[in-house]
């Protein structure tokens, strides 16, 4: 039994709310990188979202079960309905990935600012002084007054 992934979505509630329903449907679901995204909410956009995994055999079923159960955007939508194949559905499953892009964006850049800056300054501080000190000597400014 290999699973493959039916979808891609950028929240953890939300991906786990939709693998609780599909549970509820009687088909076996697991919430990818579920555990690693709930203890470090910080690393869920750097996942990129949460896939949902179900069995091979039951893909079709689940992709169909989501399309019919979630409220998105009617466009995407009619690109899952325009396939004459249902498993043609489960090939696209990272439809979410955009969204789930866009929308850390702003967290990962003060994720940098927090981690970085302190650094940057760090390093700009014993930069200055280094050059300070280099064309103090350089120029014989400050040196036996």
């Amino acid at each position: 039994m290999s699973l493959v992934r039916v979808a891609r979505i950028s929240d953890l509630t939300e991906a786990q709310v939709i693998a609780s329903a599909l549970e509820a449907a009687d088909i076996p679901t697991l919430v990818q990188n579920g555990g690693f995204g709930q203890a470090d909410f910080l690393m869920q956009t750097a996942l990129g979202g949460f896939g949902i995994m179900v069995p091979q055999e039951r893909a079709a079923e689940a992709a169909a079960f989501i399309r019919q159960h979630r409220d998105t955007n009617p466009e995407i939508l009619a690109a899952f309905d325009e396939a004459s194949d249902p498993e043609a559905a489960v090939e696209d499953a990272d439809w979410g990935v955009g969204r789930a892009r866009r929308r850390g964006t702003v967290m990962r850049w003060i994720v940098v600012g927090i981690f970085v800056g302190p650094l940057a300054l760090i390093v700009l501080y014993a930069l200055g002084r280094f050059f300070l000190g280099f064309f103090m000597a350089l120029f014989g400014i400050g040196v036996g007054e």
